[in-house]
């Protein structure tokens, strides 16, 4: 009996509020909350962990800690969590409600179903818990039941600003905008410093068109929650409802930067990416990793109809077809949007796919949708026209049909027809022989700079922002005019400068669509580069070497390269500093990683020049004293003016040959006496003599960063 006691007392003692102790964890907790509030999940997840290091029978500190975890998509950890705070506390119905939310974001509609009807069991009829119970009611559709509990909760609670918020959203669901207004109007009243109604009654005011009231409401909630999910979500639809698709496009990229894991915000990137003409498939093909075939989930059904129309609008009518039988195959026949694609299959035809969205109007929207695209694909604008106007006569103000119905349709052209995400296309000529130096000499300069160092799903590095930051002042200074550079790094503000596989494509593509005959374009990448199954790719910050789709083909790259107009491509690459498998992580299946890819690098393509940082068999290294790839190092020093004067004839002109030699001569050195290990840096590709690569800056080497 005493020694029960004495736990009893020690228990009261962990949890008491006035205690050292007990304020050291619930501070912990309450700065989680803060966290999460303000958009920042991971962060809020450190400050629960510490919580719980403290005192791990703290039920709410895991419930919010599952919270943190559901808002970064990771649903089963988010259920562990929830399932911790439902083990100390079984009686609280909250924790079985917020599982049962992450159940039913994996698909698991059943296991939902069944912890939001124990949720109601255990709420008692008379509260106290009015506004937990509607939460249930509402996921179940009992609408009429989850108003009463709400409007009995805010009775209760007048001051209940996240009640008022929760019944705005049903609102939404319910599809009445004005009232969804209201509430929404209400909550911020209660509190205006909470960011979520904020972006709840944006949401209404898209579906009623009112776009400047819209923007108004969202750039409040991101200035009180900058990480705030939904809101970046609504601004893209908000910009491209304004007709910049390019901004909907950074937006939804932005999203994907915050929550890379989110099989939906990649089909949304995705349908905007095929409205402006350009091939999302990688999107595709990414969502459907993410999500899932289990019953009543329609995640990668949704995702198969977004690839269906991207094969047939880019001539791939083989795929289009062998995507609708995997579709038919593995999804739920009960979920939509089964029916469109079976109308893909034409196994029904229009009228029965209609009779089977017209019991739900956002079904009815995105088949409509859905339709417009398959026809304008086809060619058959004619018919069309009837499916466009009921978009713009019916259907909701924010829905992608709508969108259709304002849009401008030049760009989805009949199947079969050029790719109109180029302006041009692509050049098919003999390649000449490359230029002699002074060729050049009217020439404009071009140049991508990709610098990766903090992976999702490879280890990081250390020093690859660094190098191409600090190369692109060296370019500055040669001559290289500033709106002519496109940096792209880890540590970028603007999402569209993230080194994401989307933004380098699309930059790349960019650069060279702006390149005129007799330009220079210069494409350099620093960071992890691998080589699987026979082809080689570029690592960008989201790579998981187990899925291909995640990387960027360096045999795309040099096809892009071959198309440009440009007379003089190069490919400047530092991507063997080590292996990128995250420790405990496998290897792909067929990966020789680093060497496979140091080898596929000595035979480009003829017209295009590739300088490595190495040969095969080795390994670039970096250098902690100079914070720098020691390569990477030594060609920013070459261009500030070393490589003229100490390995060149001295003529305030950097060439290429002049650079290589320098940089080359200096990292084989200096890795010799720092490692006792080779690093020989390799020149491949046809150079007809020598060409200018840029002027030698009046400051000489002045800015050339020093050993610490």
């Amino acid at each position: 009996m005493k020694r029960m006691s004495l736990c009893l007392a020690l228990l009261a003692w962990l949890t008491a509020g006035d205690t050292s102790y007990g304020q050291a964890y619930v501070q912990y907790y309450n700065a989680g909350n803060g966290l999460r509030s303000a958009g920042r999940p991971r962060e809020a997840i450190a400050q629960y962990d510490a919580a719980l290091r403290l005192n791990s029978r703290y039920a709410d500190a895991w419930n919010n800690r599952g919270s943190a975890l559901d808002d970064l998509s990771e649903y089963e950890q988010a259920i562990q969590s929830y399932t911790q705070a439902i083990a100390i506390d079984p009686q609280r119905i909250l924790y079985r409600s917020n599982r049962a939310k992450s159940y039913g974001k994996l698909g698991r509609a059943d296991v939902a179903r069944a912890d939001h009807e124990a949720a109601i069991r255990l709420a008692p009829q008379d509260g106290p818990d009015y506004s937990t119970r509607a939460d249930s009611y509402k996921y179940l559709e009992l609408w009429d039941l989850a108003l009463r509990d709400y409007a009995e909760a805010i009775r209760l609670d007048p001051n209940d600003y996240i009640t008022y918020n929760n019944r705005a959203s049903l609102w939404l669901r319910r599809r009445n905008w004005d009232h969804a207004v209201v509430a929404a109007t209400e909550a911020i009243a209660v509190n205006p410093r909470f960011s979520f109604p904020y972006n709840v009654r944006a949401e209404a005011h898209l579906a009623k068109g009112d776009l400047a009231l819209a923007s108004a409401d969202l750039e409040t909630c991101l200035a009180l929650s900058p990480g705030h999910l939904g809101a970046r979500v609504n601004l893209a639809r908000l910009k491209a409802l304004r007709g910049d698709l390019t901004g909907a496009i950074d937006e939804m990229t932005h999203a994907l930067s915050q929550n890379p894991r989110d099989s939906d915000l990649y089909n949304q990137r995705g349908w905007y990416c095929l409205l402006d003409g350009r091939d999302p498939i990688s999107d595709v093909k990414t969502a459907i990793r993410l999500g899932s075939w289990t019953p009543k989930d329609s995640s990668n059904l949704c995702s198969s109809v977004l690839g269906v129309l991207t094969h047939r609008r880019f001539g791939r009518n083989d795929q289009a077809a062998l995507m609708i039988d995997e579709a038919l195959s593995k999804g739920d026949k009960s979920t939509w949007p089964y029916p469109v694609l079976r109308y893909f299959k034409k196994e029904i035809d229009g009228q029965q796919l209609t009779a089977q969205a017209n019991t739900d109007p956002a079904n009815m929207e995105d088949m409509q949708a859905d339709i417009i695209f398959d026809l304008l694909i086809a060619g058959r604008r004619a018919e069309a026209e009837t499916h466009l106007q009921w978009s713009k006569d019916a259907a909701a103000k924010n829905s992608f049909a709508y969108l259709l119905a304002i849009s401008d349709l030049k760009k989805l052209t009949p199947r079969g027809t050029p790719n109109l995400a180029r302006a041009e296309p692509v050049q098919t000529r003999d390649e000449p022989a490359l230029p002699e130096i002074g060729q050049f000499a009217g020439s404009q300069r071009w140049a991508l700079l990709v610098g990766v160092d903090n992976y999702s799903y490879c280890d990081d590095l250390k020093y690859c922002a660094r190098d191409v930051k600090t190369l692109k002042d060296r370019l500055l200074n040669a001559g290289f005019p500033d709106d002519h550079l496109f940096l792209l790094t880890d540590g970028a503000t603007d999402p569209k400068r993230l080194p994401f596989k989307a933004n380098i494509e699309r930059q790349l593509n960019l650069m060279l669509r702006l390149a005129e005959r007799g330009d220079v374009v210069l494409v350099t990448f620093s960071g992890h580069g691998v080589h699987i199954d026979g082809k080689s790719y570029l690592c960008p910050v989201e790579a998981d070497v187990q899925k291909t789709e995640s990387l960027v083909p360096l045999d795309w790259i040099y096809q892009q390269l071959s198309g440009t107009r440009a007379d003089m491509r190069i490919m400047l690459v530092d991507a063997c500093r080590n292996e990128p498998v995250v420790s405990g992580r496998r290897a792909a299946r067929g990966a020789d990683l680093v060497d496979g890819f140091a080898r596929s690098m000595e035979r480009p393509p003829q017209g295009i020049l590739v300088m490595t940082s190495c040969a095969q068999g080795q390994v670039s290294f970096e250098a902690p004293e100079f914070q720098d790839g020691v390569f990477m190092h030594f060609v920013a020093e070459g261009l500030a003016g070393l490589a003229d004067r100490a390995a060149g004839n001295n003529d305030g002109k950097v060439s290429l040959l002049e650079l290589y030699k320098y940089a080359g001569t200096k990292t084989k050195t200096y890795v010799a006496q720092t490692f006792s290990e080779i690093q020989t840096p390799m020149l491949k590709g046809e150079v007809a003599g020598d060409f200018e690569i840029g002027l030698v800056s009046k400051g000489g080497t002045r800015g050339v960063r020093k050993p610490r």
